[in-house]
């Protein structure tokens, strides 16, 4: 449950933040790519897909979802998605990716940009 919530708060963030800040703006508007993050049980998941500039966010409970992503975050258990996800350590990143708790399926470059728009998000609303 922690997770689902975490990853809806996710969501909002996201749709919002090219709305409020003009950085984030100009570094989604060329993209065109889904990312997911999931559970590798495929039971909780959520997908974001930046599209014109924009960022739309679906919650699938199907675990035969057709739609591929680009990039995908599986992490071992939701226990682990959400102990990760909410350190801002991204050392627990890369330990949970050396142990095997988290796999990036399809392109990595594309997880590493997703992360570190994440962090320029993170970096503009503190100021």
């Amino acid at each position: 449950m922690r997770l689902t919530i975490l990853l809806y708060a996710l969501s909002i963030l996201l749709k919002r933040a090219p709305e409020k800040f003009a950085p984030i703006k100009k570094r989604v508007i060329g993209k065109n790519i889904t990312i997911q993050i999931r559970t590798r049980d495929g039971k909780r998941k959520r997908s974001f897909t930046f599209s014109k500039g924009k960022v739309f966010s679906t919650l699938s409970q199907n675990r035969n979802n057709t739609k591929t992503p680009d990039a995908a975050l599986v992490f071992h258990n939701y226990q682990k998605a959400f102990k990760t996800l909410t350190s801002g350590y991204d050392g627990d990143f890369m330990r949970d990716l050396d142990s095997g708790d988290l796999v990036i399926e399809g392109d990595a470059g594309l997880v590493f940009w997703f992360s570190s728009t994440l962090r320029e998000i993170k970096d503009i609303r503190g100021k």
